[in-house]
């Protein structure tokens, strides 16, 4: 995406998924990952950061997210908690969401 408008674009398309779809659908972490990733490349972090916090309540063990939170929380300097969230990564503990991708 190249502009902040497809951005916005994206953004509305994601929500409006998130709306729809059943939280234990698949695609449901993903939109929130690619949500978080709209909101960081339109310069809002402060949404980033609560996207992706929602998404970890459904999804606590998403790798892509447990990641983003990692670079937010530490952007934010809350390192304590982007330390968490980086050791639970690499525990390896992610759901079956990418055990099939394997």
């Amino acid at each position: 995406l190249e502009s902040n408008r497809e951005y916005e674009c994206a953004a509305w398309h994601l929500r409006r998924c998130l709306e729809l779809a059943n939280p234990a659908a698949s695609i449901v972490h993903k939109a929130y990952a690619m949500l978080t990733q709209c909101s960081i490349h339109q310069g809002d972090w402060e949404e980033a950061l609560e996207i992706n916090e929602r998404g970890r309540e459904l999804y606590p063990d998403d790798a892509e997210l447990l990641f983003q939170a990692g670079q937010l929380y530490q952007m934010f300097g809350r390192v304590a908690e982007a330390r968490i969230a980086l050791e639970r990564l690499v525990s390896g503990s992610d759901g079956p969401n990418y055990r099939s991708a394997r």
